[in-house]
């Protein structure tokens, strides 16, 4: 199985490459910055320099073209403000889906949090944009604001 993953150099991400490594399937994965690409080559693991934010759908595409599966893992983590929370939570998950539709790559796989996790604790507005933002618990046309 070829496993195209974003998010990689995160906690999930890099556990799951590790996984796939050791049952022999091949993992290729985007990453921000150029020292990432090299430490993982060095290794012997498949990566490309890509930011998800900037990065064209047309060129994510052609990166993640004949993968059998997408897998993704990134997470803004709340700490570089609501902008980045939108940005990688929000409309992540969208643009990869429309590049694996060009792509021709139908299996994708989200690793998230649970939609109401720990929202007994009340946390703090970073946290209620990330489930403002969140595939699972925003809705087509809803604002993008914390209610």
């Amino acid at each position: 199985m070829k496993a195209f993953i974003i998010g990689a150099t995160g906690g999930i991400g890099r556990r799951v490459a590790e996984r796939l490594a050791t049952r022999g399937h091949q993992a290729k994965r985007l990453v921000r910055r150029r020292v990432q690409v090299e430490a993982l080559s060095g290794l012997g693991i498949d990566a490309v320099l890509g930011d998800l934010v900037r990065v064209s759908v047309a060129t994510l595409a052609d990166v993640i073209r004949g993968s059998d599966v997408v897998l993704f893992t990134a997470g803004a983590g709340g700490g570089d403000g609501p902008e980045a929370t939108t940005a990688i939570d929000g409309d992540g998950p969208d643009k990869v889906a429309q590049a694996m539709k060009i792509a021709g790559v139908s299996r994708f796989y989200l690793v998230s949090v649970f939609p109401e996790a720990w929202r007994e604790r009340h946390m703090d507005e970073d946290f209620e944009q990330y489930m403002v933002e969140h595939p699972l618990t925003r809705q087509p046309g809803s604002p993008r604001t914390p209610s």
